[in-house]
């Protein structure tokens, strides 16, 4: 393997711990990790798109198949991250418009959180 492969081979292999890490990251909710591995994540992925667009014909070669496909695989790594994080979104969306439903009934509670009257009204009434 020429020096030029083992480097970027080295940077794709930091790329998918990260994107590991991302994982876990993103599972325990942990925002400021993730803020830390974005920056990161990015800067390795600009190192491996600048070799790609400067060396193309060497990253087209055989020496770089082992590269190629660690690539291949940290996209599917990047993929599934972003499929967690929009299930999450999709999650934190359904409950804001949970309580934003329930927040434009205004007189479901009075402003100390209590049901209102005219609410407890309507379920004591109807015995």
């Amino acid at each position: 393997m020429s020096e030029a492969a083992s480097q970027v081979l080295d940077t794709a292999r930091r790329l998918q711990r990260l994107l590991e890490q991302e994982f876990d990251a993103l599972k325990n909710r942990d925002l400021p990790q993730l803020e830390k591995l974005t920056e990161t994540r990015e800067a390795l992925l600009s190192q491996l798109l600048y070799f790609r667009q400067t060396q193309e014909s060497l990253w087209k070669g055989a020496g770089f198949d082992a590269v190629r496909a660690l690539v291949a695989e940290c996209q599917a790594l990047h993929k599934r991250n972003e499929l967690l994080l929009a299930r999450q979104l999709d999650g934190i969306r359904r409950t804001l418009g949970a309580l934003q439903k329930s927040s434009d009934d205004e007189d479901l509670y009075d402003r100390l959180g209590q049901l209102a009257r005219r609410r407890s009204r309507l379920f004591t009434d109807d015995a």
